[in-house]
């Protein structure tokens, strides 16, 4: 009974706040006879409590190990959340990058296209009809932007020397308007165009001099119109005479002989409202 007693005693209970003095509680609270009348059980409780004693510290040992993985884990996923975010900052930053790129490609290809391109089936149609040896006239007359056009009408001729009514130039420039110059209500921006106005059919080839055509540049063709026939084309310098110089500024234009008129592929100038591109009424 007595050893019975030794064993259940409350102070083998392995808790936080008795486990490391075990062994001082088993031999200050125990009855006499626990450790005088009961030597080996009491080395035996003795045992256990340094066992006990031992597994205590194992475990709170693991308990501070879990702690810092904890915090060491806590610290990963703010890491991996900020790398998340930059990595998201720069894959935004790069695509929208290649979008602008795309696009550019996209506009470049557009304009080759718009300048190149045919109607397909009524060229099949006409080959079928007229033979073979018809193609190739058959290409050149249905070359799309002979009908795909804009037209140059207000005052585009040479001798003409239209101003607004607050005597402010026209440039080929869409919706510019300053207090010296303003936009050619006829110009919608780069594209296909058919001078089309009074005694406006065709651009001259050479220059008629500086502030002509209700503009500051005078736009005229260093170069030859395409004369092989319907559909032949041309790739020639553009000029504006400004002041003394004839070329004081210069683009490539794109030329289409549709028969019986020319267009032209006119790009915008993006810097100032100097420029407009003038025609004259016959080839001079």
């Amino acid at each position: 009974e007595a050893s019975e007693t030794c064993l259940l005693h409350k102070t083998l209970t392995p808790s936080k706040n008795t486990c490391q003095n075990c062994t001082v509680e088993i031999f200050t609270n125990l009855p006499d006879y626990c450790t005088t009348k009961n030597p080996t059980k009491s080395n035996e409780m003795l045992e256990l409590c340094y066992a006990i004693t031992g597994m205590c510290k194992h475990l709170h040992n693991l308990e501070d190990k879990n702690s810092r993985m904890e915090t060491q884990m806590i610290d990963m996923e703010v890491e991996c959340q900020a790398k998340n975010e930059r990595l998201e900052l720069s894959l935004e930053l790069a695509l929208k990058e290649s979008e602008k790129r795309l696009e550019s490609k996209m506009a470049a290809m557009n304009n080759l296209i718009s300048s190149q391109r045919y109607d397909v089936e009524t060229l099949t149609k006409m080959m079928l009809a007229s033979g073979s040896e018809n193609f190739n006239t058959a290409i050149r007359l249905q070359r799309t932007e002979c009908a795909g056009y804009k037209e140059l009408t207000y005052y585009r001729n040479v001798n003409d020397h239209k101003y607004d009514d607050s005597r402010r130039t026209f440039c080929d420039k869409v919706g510019h308007v300053d207090l010296f110059a303003q936009a050619a209500p006829d110009w919608q921006g780069t594209g296909w165009y058919r001078f089309n106005g009074k005694n406006s059919q065709m651009m001259p080839e050479k220059s008629a001099g500086s502030n002509r055509c209700g503009s500051v540049g005078t736009g005229w063709i260093q170069g030859k119109h395409p004369r092989e026939g319907s559909g032949s084309t041309a790739y020639e310098k553009v000029c504006f005479h400004i002041e003394q110089h004839e070329s004081a500024e210069s683009v490539r234009a794109n030329i289409t002989n549709c028969g019986s008129y020319y267009v032209y592929f006119l790009p915008e100038r993006p810097d100032n409202c100097n420029y407009r591109y003038c025609a004259t009424d016959k080839m001079n």
